[in-house]
């Protein structure tokens, strides 16, 4: 074997530096530099007090850990009523940045589980930590999200380090590690309610999981009856919160009423009507027209990248809904050819995957990873509000690294260097060109302070002291603190 060149040995056989052999430079000299960049704006330019985090989030926070001068904060009984019953584990992780006054501490726990997903990444011998950061980063929205005080990134990289821990321990038979990817959906569950939905999907995909372990690896009676009794335990414990509020509030996703589960709290959906005939599939391609941003041509949508879509309400008349019209539109996100590329990928290695597994009769490692994955996005897409990308950005974290790790499987180094560079460099400016604009107009100050830049002055709160939006009460709450 020492006589016979990498690139004659099967892809199967090779290990995961000779198969990233032809990166390496590429990776050192690029990848390493463009994670650095994009991290190091990102703190920058960390949008902390977006208005979910001054409505709520941030009030939730306060008055759970009773930080000093802000506790006092008085909450409406709509927000009262989401105090109750919301996920609490965000107002732990904005903890430090209150009772210390530093917006930009809201940036930590994503970069703790970004971090994590990497570790995760590169000792699964999928991708190096570096080639991850820009892979996770080709869709504006998940860039968007890391940069801001929602929950959306921790709980998609949280999501996402799960099954694929979860997925390595079921194939390799290492409980300590299903014990590991359980933990992390419960961190996933507690901290908000699409994070419950994909974690107990996860475990479900565990189930899967085990059961074609069965024919997959190696035959161990006793770890499949250890494992299940996990995966039970793990369902058990994901599920808590909710179990929890439907003993209270007879309401699993209080206040939020869903189906038929009542609350003070209307739900709502936000999503295209033109698909509803193709009942029950109609919520799968909501997810993919809006993914795809196919949506956008198909209702008119004038193109908006940000947080949540919820600015680009204006229809200017698309193919299948002629009319101008304003409403609340919230599909998009991707950069619809970045993640049409990254699908089209994710497809054909998942097509390949199960030709050679019917073919050769075995899976190695990777591959069952790859396959596994593969039902979660599938399930993933049938989720309650699956087009609201930045609830669901597991299935875009996961379709990129794999799609990624199968291009430099197959020895596709010039595809991979062409689609990152162009694809990452089109978030980065979807993402940062206001920030640079602005800075360069207001001087570095502006850069300085960003995080604060739409806070309300002194003066302004001094004459409004009782606005009836949260928001402003509580962005006042920290200007006069």
């Amino acid at each position: 074997m020492s006589n016979i060149h990498p690139s004659q040995l099967p892809l199967k056989h090779m290990n995961y530096s000779t198969m990233l052999k032809p990166l390496s430079v590429f990776n050192k000299k690029s990848t390493i530099f463009g994670a650095i960049t994009i991290l190091t704006l990102s703190i920058v330019f960390f949008d902390a007090f977006i208005y979910d985090v001054l409505a709520y989030h941030g009030p939730f926070s306060v008055i759970a850990t009773q930080v000093k001068g802000l506790s006092d904060f008085q909450l409406n009984q709509q927000l009262l009523d989401r105090f109750q019953g919301f996920p609490p584990f965000w107002r732990l992780a904005l903890y430090p940045s209150f009772v210390i006054g530093w917006p930009r501490l809201m940036l930590l726990p994503n970069i703790l589980i970004l971090s994590l997903l990497c570790w995760t990444i590169q000792k699964l011998k999928l991708l190096p930590w570096h080639l991850t950061v820009c892979t996770v980063f080709v869709f504006p929205v998940c860039l968007f999200s890391f940069r801001s005080g929602y929950q959306d990134f921790f709980v998609g990289a949280t999501v996402s380090s799960s099954l694929v821990l979860l997925l390595y321990s079921i194939y390799h038979r290492k409980l300590s590690v299903t014990i590991l990817a359980l933990l992390l959906s419960t961190f996933s569950s507690y901290t908000k309610y699409q994070g419950f939905m994909q974690s107990f999907l996860v475990v479900i995909v565990g189930y899967i999981a085990l059961l074609f372990s069965h024919y997959a690896s190696m035959k161990d009676h006793i770890f499949n009856k250890q494992c299940l009794i996990l995966l039970t335990f793990g369902l058990l414990l994901t599920s808590s919160h909710s179990i929890w509020n439907f003993l209270i509030y007879s309401n699993p996703f209080y206040p939020i009423s869903v189906g038929p589960f009542e609350g003070p709290e209307s739900n709502y959906t936000a999503s295209s009507t033109y698909t509803s005939f193709l009942y029950p599939l109609q919520g799968s391609l909501n997810h993919f027209l809006s993914s795809s941003e196919l949506d956008w041509i198909f209702r008119g949508v004038v193109p908006d990248y940000n947080i949540d879509m919820a600015r680009a309400q204006t229809q200017y008349g698309g193919l299948l809904d002629p009319k101008n019209a304003m409403g609340l539109v919230r599909t998009g996100g991707t950069y619809g050819p970045a993640y049409l590329a990254a699908f089209l990928v994710f497809m054909y290695g998942i097509l390949e995957k199960l030709r050679n597994l019917f073919t050769v009769k075995s899976i190695d490692g990777h591959d069952f990873l790859f396959l596994m994955t593969g039902i979660y996005v599938l399930l993933a897409s049938f989720l309650p509000q699956s087009h609201e990308l930045r609830y669901y950005l597991s299935i875009f974290m996961l379709i990129s690294i794999f799609s990624i790790y199968y291009l430099c499987q197959t020895n596709q180094i010039k595809v991979v260097r062409a689609a990152l560079f162009l694809f990452l460099s089109i978030s980065c400016v979807l993402n940062f060109s206001q920030p640079f604009y602005s800075t360069a107009k207001n001087g570095i100050g502006y850069a300085v302070s960003y995080p604060s830049r739409d806070l309300p002055t002194t003066q302004d709160c001094l004459s409004k002291p009782d606005s009836e939006d949260p928001a402003t009460r509580f962005a006042c709450k920290l200007i006069l603190r």
